[in-house]
Order: C-alpha cells, then structure tokens, then sequence
C-alpha cells in the first residue's frame, strides 16, 4: 500500500488503492488509519475535487520506504547469487508466459 501512495506523486484516492490491490475498501480504512499513526501517511486536499481526500506519503514515510527497499535489494541480491543474467532473464519470460496465461484462462487472483 505504501509503494502505491509513493508512486501517486499527487496523492491517491483510497477507492484507487483498493482497486489496486484487489480488496475491499474497508480494509483499505483500516490500513490508512495505521498508516496514520505511524506518521508514514498522510491526507492532503483533492485540486479537482474539493470534497475528496487523498493519501499521500509523509517525508518520514519516503524515509522508511527508502531503508525498506535498501534492505529489500541488499537480502535479493544474496538471494540471486549465482544466477546469470540469462538466468534472470529467462526466469522473467518464464512468469510472464504464466501470467499471459492466467489472464487468458480468466483465472481470478
């Protein structure tokens, strides 16, 4: 939820987030307002529409997403040792087929 509301450089809708993340927009309610308390999100004004609030990430939350994805990459790294980069890309060709397939059988996530 975190990287959606990073990446809406605007702020984002939370009916948005739930679409995103296939889920229910309760649980996006619930999930905003831990996001809240923990200082990592905040609410900011709609421009367009006066009546809306958006989500958007605090400079405290950029901060936390940043030490994530650092040790995220750092753990990732460990985990691709050995693997080449045909390796990478093949395994990357390999999930896309699965995916294409997926959505072509109409299977649900």
């Amino acid at each position: 939820m975190l990287g959606i509301i990073l990446e809406a450089r605007d702020g984002i809708r939370q009916s948005e987030i739930a679409h995103a993340l296939k889920v229910k927009p309760p649980l996006i309610t619930i999930m905003s307002r831990k996001l809240h308390q923990q200082q990592l999100i905040q609410s900011v004004q709609n421009q367009f529409d006066t009546r809306a609030k958006l989500l958007s990430i605090t400079p405290y939350g950029k901060k936390f997403m940043k030490t994530v994805e650092t040790e995220l990459y750092a753990d990732l790294s460990e985990l691709l040792t050995g693997l080449t980069e045909q390796d990478l890309i093949t395994y990357h060709k390999v999930l896309e087929t699965i995916i294409a397939n997926k959505k072509r059988l109409g299977h649900k996530s």
